[in-house]
């Protein structure tokens, strides 16, 4: 026995509220699409257009089937084949982007999908450069009413559509006027957006009827450009096709009496009201307003979102780099630790306690999740996630599921998408959307290389970045001819120094180049402080140097026949003045320190490397 079948899903439709789509000369648009649904073989589709270099042009089967049709009526009223083929080739089905024919056929009437017969390309395709691809329509029940009006009736009906198409044809009124009023009928589902100061303003039909209820006209403008369906609402409008009102600059009015109008305003409610229960049953998880929501971000989402990993030695300037490329706004900042967990960073349920003294477990969203949920109701700007030191904690695992969504497409959504209730539920409001980071939102980390023995970043993980190496240019920084202390020394100079040492003193080390000084190890404002800069530098710099880029190798810089001890070190650093303070080095390197002035040249790198060289040399003997 065959049972009925299971109610169907549909996807949400999206509104593409922010497409800047145009459709001009509209009713020629229209006219061509009802032609087109009356007249295809198989009654529900027609593959319409083909490709001619960078245009499209109709089908000559597609033409031959119209022409079957309307032979007759085309001999009647002198219009030449030539002519009636030019003129639905310069239609806006062969020269408007898919996008403005989706919005107006799908969106505001509900008549037929659009798409590319290259189902590998994006809708997208046709924003930039002018070239049109081939494309479909598949027709809706809609062209159903439309063939009631038609049938009986064909001759006075084609000769409405081809007057629309722009030929001089004799209109029946009376067809005219139910062809309208059908149009009228079936756009009364559309929804539409304009911009109201910095208020977002969603409305439909409905909307400027009721005020007409009251008032002889109202103002339809967008503070801001206009876009998606609003676009084509006031082509429509202006192109007559509305049974109720009429529009001229900015200007909506009645067309009808007002009993009449409140009639249909009735109508039109109890209707939008009965439509609804097709969402009823989807209640527990989802609402109309959800999906308006959903589609209007995704619409107007900037694109560009990407992940960039930051790395260099310690200091080289990847915060500084990283603030002066993408500022300060929209930016939420985490740091990466050993202790730092997946549920810190996405977010964990904890126990919470109510005004009644009751306890109740909820989801408490990391940093990870709230940037997200700002990125995603926020589709207009650009927002950071920023994680400092990413390998001072183990990434992978605090990336957790989340790793997946770090492959983007081209315009920066995640390519593939999670399922995380916890986190749909406070992005989406809804729990069973599988999540994706948008497209407007950067993930950017930064990462000391000399620190890559805390937690190794695997390739998989490291591939989903765009790796750039932060160059340590001491000749860019800033305070480079800043004296270090009172001594003649400058941090350019120092810094040049010890970083040629580093490099010559430890070949046989892999990592010697991670060790080196960052042009930033030590901040302007350190160097330039009036009281206690010898200390600072000290407890920051020499106890680096002694610590950890010279732990295997001391006595390659410091003077460690008499200085045994770090403590022996910074003492002697904070008690001398001047250019004593370097005493704490080897004599050959307190030399080249202080020999020249302060001001680094290639010349005294020549010296330095030349010093440095004479140092070792002395030393294997």
């Amino acid at each position: 026995m065959v049972k009925v079948s299971k109610l169907a899903e549909y996807q949400p439709v999206d509104l593409k509220l922010g497409i800047k789509s145009s459709m001009p000369n509209v009713k020629s648009a229209i006219a061509l699409v009802l032609l087109l649904g009356l007249t295809a073989e198989n009654s529900y589709s027609v593959s319409y257009s083909i490709e001619n270099e960078d245009t499209i042009v109709i089908q000559d089967s597609v033409f031959d089937s119209l022409v079957s049709v309307l032979r007759e009526i085309l001999k009647d009223e002198g219009i030449a084949l030539d002519d009636f083929r030019n003129n639905l080739n310069d239609n806006q089905l062969f020269n408007s982007q898919i996008e403005a024919l989706i919005v107006t056929f799908e969106l505001c009437y509900e008549l037929a999908r659009f798409s590319f017969n290259n189902k590998q390309l994006a809708f997208s395709s046709e924003r930039t450069g002018g070239k049109r691809y081939a494309k479909s329509i598949e027709f809706t029940s809609n062209i159903d009413y439309v063939e009631l009006i038609a049938t009986g009736n064909e001759r006075k009906f084609y000769l409405v559509l081809l007057n629309w198409l722009g030929f001089r044809t004799l209109v029946d009124s009376e067809t005219e006027n139910k062809l309208v009023k059908l149009l009228t009928l079936i756009s009364e589902k559309a929804i539409y957006k304009i911009k109201d100061g910095d208020t977002d303003v969603i409305f439909n039909n409905l909307s400027i009827y009721k005020p007409l209820q009251e008032h002889s006209s109202i103002h339809l403008a967008s503070d801001e450009e206009p876009k998606g369906s609003f676009r084509i609402l006031t082509s429509i409008l202006r192109g007559g096709l509305n049974s109720y009102i009429k529009y001229h600059r900015s200007v909506v009015e009645s067309k009808v009496e007002k009993d009449e109008l409140v009639g249909y305003i009735n109508r039109v409610e109890k209707y939008l009201e009965l439509e609804n229960k097709k969402l009823s049953l989807e209640s527990q998880n989802k609402t109309q307003v959800t999906d308006v929501e959903e589609s209007l971000e995704n619409d107007e989402r900037v694109t560009g979102g990407e992940n960039v990993l930051f790395y260099g030695v310690p200091g080289s300037g990847k915060s500084h780099t990283l603030e002066t490329e993408f500022g300060k706004e929209n930016m939420v900042r985490v740091v990466f630790h050993p202790d730092y967990m997946n549920t810190d960073f996405i977010g964990q349920i904890l126990p919470s306690i109510k005004e009644d003294d009751t306890i109740s477990y909820e989801f408490k969203p990391g940093p990870f999740t709230k940037v997200m949920e700002q990125a995603y109701k926020n589709p207009s700007n650009m927002y950071y996630l920023v994680i400092e030191e990413i390998n001072r904690g183990n990434a992978p695992a605090i990336f957790g599921e989340i790793f997946q969504l770090l492959d983007r497409t081209e315009d920066g959504e995640s390519k593939y998408a999670v399922v995380n209730y916890d986190v749909a539920k406070v992005i989406y409001g809804i729990e069973d959307r599988p999540i994706k980071i948008p497209s407007n939102l950067t993930l950017l980390a930064t990462m000391n290389t000399s620190d890559q023995n805390v937690f190794t970043l695997d390739t998989a993980f490291q591939r989903r970045w765009n790796m750039r190496m932060i160059v340590n240019d001491i000749n860019s920084a800033e305070h480079r001819d800043e004296s270090i202390a009172d001594s003649t020394v400058t941090w350019g100079k120092f810094n040049t120094i010890i970083n040629e040492l580093i490099l010559s003193s430890n070949t046989n080390i892999l990592s010697s180049e991670d060790k080196r000084l960052g042009a930033y190890f030590i901040s302007p404002t350190d160097l330039r402080r009036k009281d206690e800069v010898e200390r600072s530098f000290s407890e920051k710099v020499i106890k680096y140097l002694w610590d950890d880029a010279f732990k295997f190798s001391r006595d390659k810089l410091f003077d460690t026949s008499t200085l045994k001890s770090l403590e022996d070190v910074i003492l002697m650093f904070i008690t001398q003045t001047g250019d004593a303070r370097f005493n704490i080095f080897k004599e050959d390197i307190k030399k080249s320190l202080v020999f020249k002035p302060s001001v680094v040249t290639n010349e005294d790198s020549e010296e330095i490397e030349a010093s440095v060289t004479q140092t070792e040399g002395v030393e294997n003997e």
